[in-house]
């Protein structure tokens, strides 16, 4: 049984939320960095502007439908539903399952630090090893990336 559909050149997960979650601890052990997108309506008609964007979610080792738009397109179109699972209700699971380490990526400058410290308060056990707010010029791009190297998260979330 596939666990795959093809909707408008992107291969989207039919996967349920456990199968994902077992899937994504393979992906982390494998030893490879690996990129998972939460696809929706409105990134996907970002990516049909921005070639490179695109590209990146098309090479995704995993789509997941984190829209009911997406989810109802792939029941139509190949009369077969893709789950939907959005992306917070995934970060739960995997914060949830306490065996990851996270680095937190994006948004505007204090989001990150919020979301780690809500973490922190309702998920007391994990371990976000550091943030960044996603405005980053180029003087800023060296360090960020010399702290997620540092600091070696098993998940960057990018937001």
């Amino acid at each position: 049984m596939t666990h795959y559909l093809s909707l408008l050149g992107y291969q989207i997960s039919t996967m349920d939320i456990q199968e994902l979650i077992t899937h994504i601890k393979g992906l982390l052990h494998s030893g490879q960095y690996h990129v998972v997108t939460t696809l929706n309506p409105e990134i996907m008609a970002k990516a049909e502007k921005d070639a490179a964007l695109k590209k990146v979610i098309q090479k995704s080792a995993l789509i997941v439908s984190d829209g009911i738009g997406l989810t109802l397109a792939a029941k139509w179109a190949q009369k077969h539903p893709a789950s939907r699972i959005s992306g917070i209700d995934l970060v739960y699971r995997l914060l949830k399952e306490n065996q990851f380490s996270f680095y937190f990526l994006g948004g505007k400058k204090g989001v990150a630090d919020k979301a780690k410290e809500m973490v922190s308060k309702q998920f007391p056990q994990s371990k976000v090893l550091g943030v960044s707010h996603g405005y980053i010029s180029e003087k800023e791009m060296e360090s960020i990336i010399q702290d997620i190297s540092s600091t070696k998260p098993d998940i960057i979330l990018v937001g």
